[in-house]
Order: structure tokens, then sequence, then C-alpha cells
């Protein structure tokens, strides 16, 4: 994490069905912290281990964590951790998203 407050990211590295980064978003916005993440999926390309980990970070409902908004995928391999890397270095991350709180739903599976 990078000590500018326009800079501050955690990014997130690890590979097959990769919870980390949306887990970590969910902790620490709970936490009252809206700290950007940016997910990095690690693995053999063309392996289902390396698709379940990009599709774990692209697929997260509101899309909390950063990605390549490019290349309209997640950040990917060596090369992408360093394209993450650089991008929290150079202060070009996008404006925080705005999170819409949903109400608490008690007793959904009760019958009626």
């Amino acid at each position: 994490m990078c000590g500018c407050p326009d800079k501050d990211a955690i990014i997130c590295v690890g590979g097959k069905a990769f919870a980390l980064p949306g887990v970590f978003d969910a902790f620490a916005h709970a936490n009252g912290n809206d700290q950007r993440v940016i997910g990095v999926a690690l693995g053999e390309p063309g392996s289902r281990a390396f698709e379940a980990a990009k599709l774990s970070i692209e697929d997260l409902p509101g899309a909390p964590v950063i990605i390549d908004e490019i290349a309209g995928t997640c950040y990917a391999g060596a090369a992408g951790l360093a394209k993450a890397i650089d991008r929290v270095i150079d202060g070009e991350l996008p404006p925080q998203k705005l999170r819409v709180e949903k109400p608490v739903q008690m007793e959904v599976f009760r019958n009626f």
C-alpha cells in the first residue's frame, strides 16, 4: 500500500477460486474502510484454475474490485501484477464506486 491518499490500494494476488479480493473489500467496507482493492489472478495460462481465479475477480456483484478497464478483464499473471503495481504507483486508480446498501432480509427461506 502506498502512502499517498490518491494512490492507496490493496493488491490481492492468488489463484484457483480466488475469493480474497472480494472478501477483503467487503470486510474493509463493513469496518468503515473503503480501501480500493485490485485483484490479480495467477495460474497456468489456459488451465481451469487460472480461469476460475479470473472469474472469481471479474464476476463479483457490483464489481467492487479494480480490473483493467481497457482490456475488460482482471489483471493476470506476472505481467498483470506489474501493471497493477504501476497503476498504483502512478496514481491511475479510478474513483471509488458508489455502494448500494441492500436491506437485511431475515427469514428468507421460511415457509409460510
